[in-house]
């Protein structure tokens, strides 16, 4: 059995503004001439879009929202003797970061390539090659918006029709999400209601889900640009996918339906795409607002009335979500963590004794509520 040192946060997934708990575990079975732990934590946005314009031409940037290195979070003269510890630590988050984000995509002459990471790491001072990695996922939307989700946006609008002798009446139609928020790769629920009081029937509709990409880049003036390619104040604004890209549609007959009122519920949208050249579907990009990519959803609701007249109106989606961090869900802890002997110093990500029996501990072995 070899050295080994696991990295675990309390939970997988953060908000912007957030504090980070965790423990960095350490098992020694064998001599090392480690006597110390280093915490390390970045937050990388980048940026990265090729174009095939009189010669292939590449822009990237990348910017670091927050970036410690090596920090100490526990240090001792001699180095650990055989046994199991367990170094907690802490740390706030800023309040204004972009959520985590990947979009890997392509046309046939241009590619790109946008990422938003938060990676943490721990290693062994005195010992580099005992070393280990943990990714965080960030939603950017406040907790409190989150857990206030139900119910949804929702947009009205109204057609109103003239009749015999001049008389007005008025069809109203409301769409509503049944939540604000889904992840990526789930399915986006609406409800379409038409009040119709008129004998004007209502023949169709169609969704369309729609997303507004658009990718920030500093660079030099380029010589050729493309269509898609706008150049204001030293950066690139780059609309990767021409304007609004038709992720999902759905259309649907409603001839047969001769009644005052008509409420389809729980109309399902996949959040998941076929992109250019895939035989299958994946996961939509999440939401995001960050320094050089913002990546927003829109439905676009038509209904058709008998006249052939068309009423078209758009709902915002607040926000489509991040997957779950999947590394933080299937980690199982070893038998030894739960033995682990807690080790607390003065350093700049130290934890309190008195914190270490709260809920923000409850989810790492080792720990106990009181």
């Amino acid at each position: 059995m070899n050295n080994e040192i696991i990295l675990r946060t309390s939970k997988g997934e953060y908000h912007p503004g957030q504090t980070v708990y965790g423990g960095v575990y350490l098992n020694v079975c064998r001599p090392t001439e480690a006597n110390g732990i280093k915490i390390s934590f970045r937050a990388l946005e980048t940026c990265v879009y090729e174009y095939e314009c009189h010669g292939n031409k590449k822009l990237k940037n990348e910017t670091a929202h927050v970036d410690f290195s090596d920090v100490n979070l526990y240090s001792q003269a001699d180095c650990f003797d055989f046994g199991s510890y367990v170094f907690p630590f802490k740390f706030d988050l800023p309040k204004e970061i972009p959520g985590t984000f990947q979009y890997l995509g392509h046309t046939s002459k241009t590619s790109w390539e946008v990422q938003v990471t938060y990676t943490l790491n721990a290693k062994a001072a005195g010992a580099d090659i005992l070393q280990t990695s943990q990714l965080i996922v960030i939603y950017q939307v406040q907790e409190e918006a989150l857990k206030d989700s139900k119910w949804g946006s929702a947009c009205s609008v109204s057609y109103e029709t003239t009749r015999f002798f001049l008389r007005r009446q008025k069809i109203h139609i409301t769409a509503r999400l049944i939540e604000n928020y889904q992840t990526s790769g789930s399915n986006m629920q609406l409800r379409l209601i038409v009040t119709n009081p008129t004998k004007l029937k209502v023949k169709s509709f169609r969704i369309l889900l729609l997303r507004y990409l658009k990718l920030y880049v500093r660079e030099k003036m380029a010589d050729k640009m493309l269509d898609n390619m706008e150049y204001n104040s030293d950066v690139f604004h780059i609309a990767p996918e021409n304007g609004p890209h038709i992720v999902y549609s759905r259309e649907g007959d409603l001839g047969s339906f001769d009644i005052d009122s008509l409420e389809l519920d729980q109309l399902q949208i996949p959040l998941r795409e076929r992109l250019l050249g895939e035989d299958t579907e994946t996961d939509i990009p999440p939401s995001v607002v960050g320094t050089h990519v913002k990546n927003q959803y829109q439905l676009e609701i038509t209904i058709v009335f008998e006249n052939n007249y068309r009423k078209v109106f758009n709902l915002k989606v607040p926000g489509v979500l991040p997957e779950k961090n999947q590394q933080w869900l299937q980690w199982r802890p070893p038998d030894w963590t739960f033995k682990a002997e807690c080790k607390l110093s003065r350093s700049l990500f130290s934890v309190q004794e008195s914190t270490l029996r709260t809920e923000a501990f409850s989810g790492l072995p080792t720990f106990q509520v009181l």
